[in-house]
């Protein structure tokens, strides 16, 4: 049983090297680590109920294009503290953005 239950959820795998995903609309199952390119936090304002509030999407992009969306969450200390983390576990790069920034890449102008 905890064999199918880990197929369900997001998960990193250090030991194989995999990040296995969760989401069935997406054609892969896992990604290498080696093909991750970076980690995104994104602040959105969530304005659909009586008491808007701050959230944030924790993402990860490859080396591809392709974006997986790892959580949703409206803590921002705890977001920015894991974001901080799994870059250093994993070796790559992150970016903290708000929604309305259009992001340019540091060459461009």
């Amino acid at each position: 049983a905890s064999d199918v239950y880990k197929r369900q959820i997001k998960y990193f795998d250090l030991d194989a090297k995999v990040f296995y995903v969760a989401n069935a609309f997406k054609k892969r199952s896992s990604v290498s680590l080696e093909e991750i390119d970076k980690l995104y936090l994104i602040r959105f304002y969530n304005n659909s109920t009586n008491n808007g509030y701050n959230g944030y999407e924790f993402t990860l992009t490859t080396k591809s294009g392709e974006i997986y969306l790892l959580m949703n969450h409206s803590d921002s200390y705890s977001m920015n503290s894991e974001i901080k983390k799994l870059a250093g576990v994993l070796g790559v790069p992150y970016e903290i953005l708000r929604a309305d920034e259009i992001y340019k890449e540091p060459n461009q102008k």
